[in-house]
C-alpha cells in the first residue's frame, strides 16, 4: 500500500512555494475522492513549524477512505496539511457549500481548505478590493513573492508595496496564493471516544474565511468556485483567528479519515452521492414484494459481502471502481443481481463521467422509488421493483441526454445479460413519479 509523507523540524518557517512544489511531486491517488466529474484526486503532505519543534504527517488509503495522520510537537506554532495538486475544476454556480464525510477525534484545530477565486481585482492598483490595508506590514515583508519566510531579517517590501509595483498579470498570480478555510473540528468526536464513526458535515461557502501567507483577509467574503484549483485539510494548534496558539489544543498525534467530498447545497446534492454509510431502511420502507420476503439468510448466502452491503444495506461502491462503469455493450440488458428482474437496456446506458454506471431510462415498471431521508435531506433512491434491492439514486436537470435524468447505479447491484430479453422492453422516465411522491 502506497504511503506519502512529510516532516519538518527547525526554528524558522520553511520555504513555502518551493517546498510545496517539491512535495507535490510525491502524491497519493484516491479513486473514490473526486471533484464533480473530474479524475481521481492526487494528494500530498505539507508541514510547517515556527519557533522550533517538529511536525510530521502521512497519507494512506484505507478500504473506504483516505487516512491523514501524524504528530505536531512545537514550542510555538505549526501545522500539518494534506492538499490536492493544482488543477482547474468545473463547479456549478448553484453550489452553496461542501459536504464532507469524515471521522476522527477533536484533538487539534482542523480546517477544510481550498484554493479558489475571490472578488479581489487584479486591476485595482490600490489593493483595496483585496484588503491589503488590513494586513500586518511586517508579517508580509519579504524580499520577493516566492516564500512567506524568505527575507527574514531584511527590509524587503511588504505585499502592499509589491502590489503597487506589479502588473495586472503578476497580481493575478499573487491572488493564486489566497487560501479559503472553514473549521469543522467541533463536529469531530470527543477525545478518547475512538472517533471511528463517519460523520457527514455541511460547510457553507458563507462560513469560509480567506487568508494569504497566514493572514486573514476580512474584506473577501466568499470563495468563487469557478476558479477552484485545490482542496485539503489543515491540522494545527492555532485557534481560528490565526494569531496565537490555542489553549484547547496540545502537542501530539492526530488522525483524520476522509471518506467523501461533494459540492452541493444543504437541501440536496449537486453531484452523485456516496452513501456508503446509510443505515438500513426503516420499518416503513421494508421490502414488500414476493422476492423481498426472501429470508435474510438466503440473501447472505447468495450474495458476496460487498453485494449484500450494497443491495440489502443500501451502501455504495467507490467511484470509478465498478465493473460496468466504462462498459457499453451494443445490445442486451442489465438485470438485478438479487432476483434477475430486467432493469435497463444496453441502449439506455451512457457515459456521464460520474464514476458509476449511468442510465437515462429504465424498463417500464422495473424500478421503484423511495424518498431517502437518511442524511437529513430528501434524495431519490431507486430500488428493484422485484425485490427492493438497492440500485442507487436518480438525478435530473443535468441535461446530459434527451430524457434529462441519470440513474446512478452500482455495478455490484446489476448483472449484464447478453441474450435477448423475451418480455416487453418498453422503457420509461421515472422522475415524474418521484415528483408526485415528494409533492403529492
Amino acid at each position: 500500500m502506497k504511503v506519502v509523507s512529510s516532516s519538518y523540524a527547525g526554528g524558522e518557517q520553511i520555504q513555502g512555494q518551493e517546498y510545496m512544489k517539491t512535495q507535490a511531486q510525491n502524491t497519493l491517488e484516491t479513486p473514490f475522492l473526486r471533484i464533480s466529474e473530474g479524475p481521481p484526486l492526487q494528494w500530498y503532505c505539507l508541514n510547517d513549524i515556527v519557533m522550533g519543534g517538529r511536525s510530521s504527517s502521512q497519507l494512506e488509503l484505507a478500504s473506504d477512505g483516505m487516512v491523514f495522520s501524524g504528530i505536531i510537537s512545537t514550542q510555538g506554532g505549526g501545522f500539518a496539511s494534506c492538499r490536492t495538486t493544482k488543477q482547474r475544476h468545473q463547479i456549478a454556480t448553484s453550489v452553496s457549500g461542501i459536504w464532507i464525510t469524515v471521522s476522527g477525534e477533536h484533538t487539534h484545530s482542523v480546517k477544510f481548505v481550498m484554493g479558489a477565486g475571490s472578488e479581489a481585482d487584479e486591476n485595482d492598483p490600490s489593493g483595496e478590493t483585496l484588503g491589503l490595508n488590513d494586513l500586518d506590514e511586517e508579517r508580509t515583508r519579504t524580499e520577493n513573492a516566492t516564500s512567506k519566510g524568505e527575507g527574514k531579517g531584511k527590509k524587503g517590501r511588504t505585499i502592499a508595496e509589491r502590489w503597487v509595483a506589479m502588473t495586472a498579470y503578476e497580481r493575478k498570480d499573487l491572488l493564486q496564493n489566497i487560501t479559503w478555510q472553514s473549521t469543522f473540528c467541533d463536529h469531530l468526536s470527543e477525545v478518547g471516544s475512538g472517533g471511528m464513526a463517519p460523520k457527514r458535515i455541511f460547510l457553507p461557502l458563507s462560513g469560509f474565511s480567506a487568508s494569504i501567507y497566514g493572514q486573514r483577509l476580512p474584506k473577501l467574503r466568499s470563495p468563487d468556485l469557478r476558479s477552484l484549483t485545490s482542496i485539503g485539510i489543515n491540522v494545527g494548534i492555532f485557534d481560528s483567528d490565526l494569531q496565537a496558539k490555542s489553549d484547547r489544543y496540545t502537542d501530539g498525534a492526530f488522525k483524520i479519515t476522509l471518506y467523501n467530498i461533494e459540492f452541493g447545497t444543504q437541501a440536496g446534492y449537486h453531484t452523485a452521492p456516496s452513501d456508503r454509510y446509510l443505515q438500513p431502511a426503516d420499518e416503513n420502507q421494508l421490502p414488500t414484494g414476493s422476492a423481498a420476503q426472501t429470508p435474510d439468510a438466503k440473501w447472505r448466502a447468495q450474495l458476496t459481502s460487498q453485494e449484500y452491503k450494497i443491495l440489502r444495506l443500501k451502501g455504495t461502491e467507490p467511484a470509478g471502481t465498478g465493473e460496468y462503469d466504462k462498459f457499453y455493450p451494443p445490445s442486451g440488458y442489465f438485470a438485478c443481481k438479487c432476483c434477475g428482474n430486467p432493469l435497463y437496456t444496453a441502449e439506455a446506458k451512457f457515459d456521464s463521467g460520474c464514476g458509476w454506471p449511468a442510465f437515462d431510462r429504465c424498463i417500464k415498471d422495473s424500478i421503484k422509488i423511495n424518498i431517502d431521508v437518511s442524511l437529513g435531506m430528501r434524495r431519490m433512491e431507486i430500488v428493484c421493483a422485484g425485490c427492493d434491492g438497492h440500485m442507487g439514486h436518480v438525478f435530473e436537470g443535468e441535461q446530459k441526454t434527451e430524457t434529462d435524468e441519470r440513474h446512478c447505479v452500482n455495478s455490484l447491484s446489476i448483472r449484464y445479460m447478453s441474450d435477448t430479453f423475451s418480455g416487453s422492453l418498453a422503457q420509461e422516465r421515472i422522475c415524474e413519479k418521484l415528483r408526485k411522491l415528494i409533492d403529492p
